[in-house]
């Protein structure tokens, strides 16, 4: 499930980029952590059916989440979703989008 949603706010952010134009690739960063490529790659294609972004080449590159913490400012990068800060252990943390557009090729 978390990677229908992923899928869905990609979608969309490619097609509001795309501005009406025909996507032929995509590319785009995920953090790591819950990360399945086949599944996202299967439903990418399942819900871009129909949209200009239909048949679009996908290109992968997987990141290691991030974060910033909001009480000490202490930052890093982690290959799973952090709870508490490993710094000061406070849970209020800036965590980096799940996702990133890096590039659309038209």
């Amino acid at each position: 499930m978390h990677e229908l949603a992923r899928v869905r706010k990609v979608l969309a952010d490619v097609l509001a980029k795309a501005n009406g134009r025909r996507v032929r690739k995509v590319a785009v960063r995920l953090t790591a952590s819950h990360a399945d490529e086949e599944e996202f790659r299967d439903l990418f294609k399942a819900n871009a059916k129909g949209t200009l972004a239909e048949d679009a080449e996908l290109e992968i590159e997987f990141v290691n989440n991030a974060y910033v913490c909001e009480s000490c400012g202490y930052s890093e990068e982690v290959p799973f979703e952090p709870i508490r800060c490993a710094n000061c252990g406070s849970p209020d943390l800036r965590i980096k989008p799940d996702y990133e557009v890096t590039g659309l090729f038209f």
